[in-house]
C-alpha cells in the first residue's frame, strides 16, 4: 500500500457536520483533510439542475431562527427566500388557508374559521406557540420521552387537527405521517416554526454547505474519495488501496460500514419526492406549503417553488415538488396533484424522482448538542452527525462542532 503524509485530523464526510467539524478544527490550527466519496460537498443537502430548473434532493427548507446557523453562515449573502407562515390544506371537501394570527393578523378570521380543526384546536394551537417560545432551546429538548402523536393529544388536540395538520405538515419534516417522532423534536421544530421563516436560499438548499466550504482556508479537500476502512494506529484506507495517517479521524458520514465495533446502528426515515413543471399560469399556492389531508392520496405535501424562489424555473414555467407518503407511482402521483389543483395531464410534465433511503435519521433521545466527549468512540476516532442531536441542519452543525472541540481538547497543534 501506498502510505501518504500525516494529518493532525482526517474528516471522513463533507456534509453539513463534516465542513463544520473541519473549520473548526482549521481554525485551531491543526493540518485538516476532508474527504467525500462523492462529487460535492453537502452530503444528503445537495441541489440539482435540470432543464433549466433548480431542484433540491428531496424536498428540504432552512429554518432562519437556526442559532447555530447565524453563527457560522452569511444569510445576506444566501439570499433566503421565505415561505409564509401557515400552509394551504386540502381535504374531500376543497381547500383553505391557515396561518399564525400572532404574526399575520389579517389571516385572524379565516384561520378562525376554518375546519382545519375545532375553536379550541386554534386557542391550543397560540397556547403552544407562547409556551415553546418563552423556553430557552434547552429547555425545548427537556420532559418525557414520548412520540409526537402522544404530546399532542396529551396537550388537548382533537383527532380531527392532528389529522388535518399535523400529520401531512410534521409528517413531511420528519419523514413518517404517524408521528412517532420523539416529542422533543417535534417542540424544537415548532418553536423555530413559529419564531422564524421556512426558507430556501436563492440558488438552492446546496449553497449552505458550499458556502460552509467556501470558508474553509487550509482543509485540504479530496471528493470521489471513498473510504474503505479506519483502522485503529490511526488511519485510513481508501478504495483505491492508499493509506492516510492521521493523529485524529472524525467520521462525519454513516458509521455504520467503517466501525464494526458499534453497537448501535443508525436507522434511517426514507422519502420519495417528485418534481413536475407546468406553465407560470397554474393555481397559485400564495407562497405557502401545500397540506394533502385526503385519505386516500398518495401526496404527503406539495409546493410551488417558482413562487418562492422566482429564479428556480425558466420565467414561463412552474415548477412544483411533491413529497409521496408511500411508494407510489409518478402516475398516482401526477393524478393526484392535478386534481388538487384542477388542470390537465397535458398541463403537468414530469421532471425527475428521488427515492433517498437515508433520508433522516431516526434521534430515540433528540438533543440541542452534546458534550465533546461523547463523541469519541476509541482513543483516537470521534463521530459527528446530526443523528447524535437532532435530525437538522441546527443539529449536524452542533454536531460537527463538538467533535472538533474534543480533538482540541486533546491534541497538540502539529509543529
Amino acid at each position: 500500500m501506498k502510505n501518504e503524509n500525516q494529518f493532525d485530523v482526517i474528516i471522513v464526510g463533507a456534509g453539513v457536520a463534516g465542513l463544520v467539524a473541519a473549520k473548526k478544527c482549521e481554525e485551531s490550527g491543526y493540518s485538516t483533510l476532508l474527504l467525500d466519496a462523492d462529487n460535492e460537498v453537502g452530503g444528503r443537502v445537495q441541489t440539482d439542475q435540470v432543464d433549466g430548473f433548480t431542484l433540491e434532493r428531496g424536498f428540504q427548507v432552512f429554518i432562519d431562527t437556526y442559532e447555530k446557523a447565524k453563527e457560522l453562515l452569511d444569510f445576506e449573502s444566501l439570499n433566503l427566500k421565505r415561505f409564509e407562515p401557515g400552509a394551504k390544506i386540502f381535504d374531500e371537501k376543497g381547500s383553505f388557508s391557515i396561518a399564525d394570527p400572532l404574526r399575520k393578523i389579517a389571516a385572524l378570521p379565516s384561520t378562525a374559521l376554518s375546519r382545519v380543526g375545532s375553536l379550541s384546536d386554534k386557542f391550543k394551537m397560540l397556547s403552544l406557540s407562547q409556551k415553546l417560545q418563552s423556553k430557552t432551546l434547552a429547555e425545548v429538548f427537556e420532559g418525557e420521552r414520548q412520540s409526537t402523536q402522544k404530546y399532542l393529544r396529551d396537550f388537548g388536540f382533537s383527532e380531527k387537527i392532528i389529522e388535518n395538520f399535523f400529520k401531512p405538515f410534521f409528517g413531511g419534516i420528519f419523514l413518517e405521517r404517524e408521528l412517532e417522532t420523539d416529542a422533543a423534536m417535534f417542540r424544537f421544530v415548532f418553536r423555530n416554526f413559529a419564531k422564524g421563516s421556512a426558507c430556501i436560499p436563492a440558488k438552492g438548499m446546496g449553497e449552505i454547505p458550499k458556502q460552509l466550504k467556501s470558508k474553509l482556508q487550509s482543509t485540504e479537500i479530496r471528493l470521489n474519495t471513498k473510504v474503505s476502512k479506519v483502522n485503529n494506529d490511526p488511519s485510513i484506507e481508501l478504495e483505491d488501496g492508499s493509506t492516510v495517517k492521521a493523529k485524529k479521524i472524525i467520521i462525519a458520514c454513516n458509521p455504520d460500514h467503517l466501525l464494526a465495533q458499534l453497537d448501535h446502528h443508525i436507522s434511517w426515515n426514507r422519502t420519495t419526492t417528485m418534481y413536475f413543471s407546468g406553465d407560470k399560469s397554474l393555481p397559485s399556492m400564495i407562497n405557502t406549503i401545500g397540506l394533502d389531508a385526503r385519505t386516500k392520496s398518495s401526496i404527503n405535501n406539495f409546493a410551488r417553488h417558482d413562487e418562492v424562489v422566482p429564479n428556480c424555473a425558466p420565467s414561463d414555467k412552474s415548477l412544483w415538488s411533491v413529497t409521496v407518503r408511500g411508494n407510489q407511482t409518478q402516475q398516482e402521483v401526477r393524478q393526484d396533484l392535478m386534481d388538487l389543483l384542477k388542470v390537465k395531464e397535458q398541463q403537468l410534465r414530469f421532471l425527475k424522482e428521488y427515492n433517498i433511503k437515508y433520508a433522516l435519521p431516526k434521534v430515540d433521545s433528540p438533543a440541542l448538542s452534546l458534550p465533546a466527549e461523547q463523541t469519541q468512540v476509541t482513543q483516537h476516532v470521534h463521530l459527528a452527525g446530526d443523528y447524535l442531536t437532532n435530525a437538522s441542519i441546527d443539529g449536524a452543525m452542533r454536531a460537527g462542532e463538538s467533535a472538533a472541540r474534543a480533538i482540541t481538547e486533546t491534541l497538540e497543534v502539529m509543529a
